[in-house]
């Protein structure tokens, strides 16, 4: 390689590096949006590692530290939590970890930056207001282009405006594991994947296609094992 093209190439590369530095675990909030796809990128690195290094954990195990009491009461407290949300549901990576008492499981969440927005959008005087007061995150998001933007801010159109950033929102759920994995590098125990609550009906089609767990509100907790169009209940 040409010296001033390897010159170009440590260039940009620090550049890269200086950014991505900057994404990491601290003050998430008021971050500028151009640094979003570097606390991504960084969140998928972790992820693929820690994939590529963790095998699966046998349904046993699975079993085992699923009816430990340490389990059920972080699952307590999680379905607490997602009690008080009006939009979205509680995702994030589950691994297996062990003390003297046994092996139990932990749960690593973050707060969804588009599960908040929807949070605070939901519960707004007004849709169309909130969202002309943050237009640039909801562009950033759902991409709408300026002229259908405020078309639909001049017509008063709450509707739309609130489709269109709950159907993109869903779309960018992928965003938030990787976020989830930026916001979490440090971890204890064995990753096992990651995991979402349900409150009742099990795993969904759009569910069993992704490999997973999904833990349901029962009495007791139930926890399926997702994985090509399949659910099979562990507990």
């Amino acid at each position: 390689m040409h010296k001033r093209s390897k010159r170009a190439l440590m260039v940009g590369l620090l550049f890269e590096g200086v950014l991505a530095v900057s994404a990491l675990p601290g003050s998430y909030e008021g971050r500028p949006l151009f640094l979003d796809h570097h606390r991504r990128a960084v969140g998928n690195f972790v992820w693929g590692y820690r994939s590529a290094l963790s095998n699966d954990v046998p349904d046993d195990v699975l079993r085992r530290s699923f009816t430990h009491p340490r389990t059920k009461s972080s699952l307590d407290d999680l379905f607490c939590r997602d009690d008080a949300l009006t939009y979205s549901e509680i995702a994030g990576l589950m691994t297996v970890d062990s003390d003297e008492s046994g092996e139990f499981l932990r749960f690593y969440v973050a707060s969804s930056v588009n599960a908040e927005f929807a949070q605070r959008m939901l519960q707004a005087e007004s849709v169309v207001a909130f969202v002309s007061d943050n237009k640039e995150f909801y562009q950033h998001i759902t991409t709408i282009p300026d002229d259908e933007f405020h078309f639909l801010v001049e017509r008063n159109d709450a509707g739309a405006l609130l489709y269109r950033y709950m159907n993109a929102s869903d779309c960018t759920a992928i965003q938030d594991l990787s976020t989830v994995h930026y916001v979490h590098w440090r971890i204890q125990g064995k990753f096992a994947g990651y995991f979402h609550l349900h409150d009742s009906g099990g795993p969904s089609v759009v569910d069993k296609e992704s490999a997973g767990f999904v833990i349901e509100r029962t009495t007791p907790y139930s926890l399926y094992r997702t994985s090509q169009g399949k659910a099979r209940q562990l507990m």
